[in-house]
């Protein structure tokens, strides 16, 4: 967490920041924190009750008011199109999106229904979709910023160790790529490692 926080402004009070993948685990660890400092929330998960429980205690420490939760997949173009809409609407811009969610692994590669590199070419595909939507959020207000957070299991890579290698590299190249095209609109894209 600490590696993370060093990337973000002291204070955070009254931010505007969008967590891709906020609901479980190291996500949930950090919509938390960044509440507790006064940031105002947009949650992106991929399950109904992740997403609530991450909401209930967001209730418990009396932060909901300035932060919403979301049932979203950064891939389908009708759920980027529904976030751009909520962020102008309650945000009116972005201060920062942290992208804590491209390596997780839906159902689909439990199931069998798409192969581990099918999942992974469109889930990095349609994460650079939806961020590049988002920097136009972001360039209007200035020194933005993206956190792209590294969050794969030891689980994960135990079980699936070629395709975690795989990850890593498209990441750093995903990663490359955002620097380049947001170096122009003053907003700055980190890489950070958990």
């Amino acid at each position: 967490m600490k590696n993370l926080l060093a990337h973000l402004p002291a204070d955070l009070s009254g931010k505007r920041i969008l967590i891709a993948g906020g609901t479980k685990d190291y996500g949930r660890e950090i919509t938390l924190k960044l509440a507790s400092m006064g940031a105002k929330l947009m949650v992106l998960s991929e399950e109904e009750e992740a997403l609530g429980n991450t909401m209930e205690l967001l209730r418990a420490m009396d932060c909901e008011s300035r932060c919403y939760g979301m049932i979203a997949e950064p891939s389908d173009p009708d759920d980027i199109r529904i976030i751009l809409d909520v962020i102008q609407r309650h945000f009116r811009g972005l201060d920062i999106l942290i992208n804590n969610n491209m390596f997780t692994f839906p159902r689909q590669l439990h199931t069998g229904e798409l192969s581990p590199d099918d999942i992974l070419y469109t889930r990095l595909q349609g994460q650079l979709y939806c961020t590049r939507e988002l920097i136009g959020q972001m360039e209007k207000t200035g020194n933005a910023c993206i956190l792209n957070v590294n969050t794969i299991g030891s689980e994960m890579r135990r079980k699936y160790r070629l395709l975690c290698n795989k990850a890593r590299i498209a990441f750093r190249e995903f990663n490359s790529t955002l620097c380049r095209e947001a170096a122009d609109k003053n907003v700055r894209v980190i890489l950070s490692s958990v």
